[in-house]
């Protein structure tokens, strides 16, 4: 027989008020875990600005002193140049004082920094962090992560691997171990990364394309059609339509450069390029956004328009220079900056167009590169996006 206090019939489970205290107390338990690692990570990452910085405020303090930068062999304002100088050690043997360690641990990762700049790639002066145990020859992997995508918030304002002051790159050259004498091939993630590379001078220009196409494979799927999807093909090497438009899948963007080909067929009424762009499948034209259009259906005009969902605006045109072709393959490149545009056809010896909205402000400041179409085939090849 059973023990009457082991009875079925007095045995009582949790009631639906504990349940819920023990599952408010285990949700706080793990948000105040998560909340403390972010805590630490994020109190780690200022270390780590903290110990980049005094790098960079001994570098400045040499330079007062001194008049050039350390190791600066060709007296060209490059750290390491020619290469066989030692900038970090020259800093620690000099009279300046607190000049920060060259490895400094943050948690369970150990960074170590170089200096010297970035070649070819980048005539630039940079401070190159790279893990302590690998030293530039492996991915940095999972575990730095967060501190690197941290110190490029507080350096850039947002995390971007290829663009701003710090970046990432799969590969770097060095020399005596300490001495950044190269970098290349920009890193589309940190983890990705090598190295991270802080341009404490100035950002390199033009290396950091965000978008690139020359529509060879049948399955891409980089781009968006906000309109006439059936009337766009990219099956021939080319990306032709005769009507609607489309952006291209990259980070929103302000200032930017736009190059690539277009070829209108016999007969096409024009083609756009577009650019600080947006879509949407319920607008007949761009939500918003520039477009630089050849035109002959405008009286054989070249035209900057803008746009508003189903409204569109001449901001300028002109006409087509004597013995201009609309109908065959022209080379464009279109760069916007703030409120100026300015527009490349054919390149250094073609057709060169500047306009400056009348406003300080720009009618748009961000958006996406982009194609339109109407009336007629045409097509367009080799586009690449790149920050200004």
């Amino acid at each position: 027989m059973l023990h009457p206090q082991l009875s079925s019939k007095h045995q009582k489970g949790f009631t639906l008020i504990e349940i819920t205290i023990v599952l408010v107390i285990i949700g706080l338990l793990v948000g105040g875990v998560l909340a403390g690692k972010d805590l630490m990570t994020n109190a780690r990452a200022k270390s780590l600005a903290a110990w980049a910085r005094g790098w960079e405020q001994s570098l400045y303090a040499h330079l007062d002193r001194t008049g050039r930068l350390p190791d600066d062999g060709n007296a060209n304002g490059l750290m390491g140049s020619p290469g066989s100088e030692t900038p970090r050690s020259s800093l620690h043997n000099s009279t300046l004082e607190d000049v920060p360690p060259a490895a400094e641990q943050f948690g369970s990762v150990q960074l170590t920094l170089l200096l010297g700049n970035g070649g070819s790639h980048a005539q630039l002066n940079v401070l190159a962090l790279v893990a302590t145990e690998t030293l530039g020859t492996a991915a940095f992997g999972q575990k730095p992560l967060p501190l690197l995508q941290s110190l490029d918030t507080i350096i850039d304002g947002s995390v971007d691997p290829q663009f701003g002051l710090f970046r990432g790159y799969t590969s770097i050259e060095t020399s005596n171990s300490e001495t950044v004498t190269a970098l290349s091939s920009p890193a589309a993630t940190y983890d990705e990364a090598v190295a991270a590379a802080y341009f404490f001078d100035g950002a390199p220009a033009g290396d950091a394309v965000v978008y690139e196409n020359d529509f060879e494979d049948p399955n891409d799927a980089s781009y968006t059609i906000w309109r006439s999807e059936s009337r766009w093909n990219d099956s021939s090497g080319t990306m032709t339509g005769d009507a609607g438009y489309l952006t291209f899948n990259h980070d929103r963007m302000t200032d930017m450069t736009i190059q690539g080909t277009i070829n209108l067929s016999n007969g096409s009424d024009g083609g756009a390029i577009l650019y600080r762009a947006t879509g949407d499948e319920g607008d007949y034209l761009p939500t918003q956004g520039y477009g630089f259009q050849i035109d002959p259906g405008l009286g054989d005009k070249f035209v900057i328009r803008s746009f508003s969902g189903n409204s569109e605006d001449v901001l300028y045109s002109e006409n087509f220079p004597t013995n201009f072709d609309p109908y065959t393959e022209h080379e464009f490149e279109i760069s916007i900056s703030g409120n100026t545009h300015s527009i490349l056809i054919d390149g250094e010896n073609g057709h060169e167009i500047t306009y400056t909205e009348d406003n300080d402000d720009p009618l748009y400041t961000s958006g996406y590169a982009g194609l339109r179409t109407w009336d007629g085939d045409v097509s367009f090849d080799d586009i690449k996006v790149e920050p200004n």
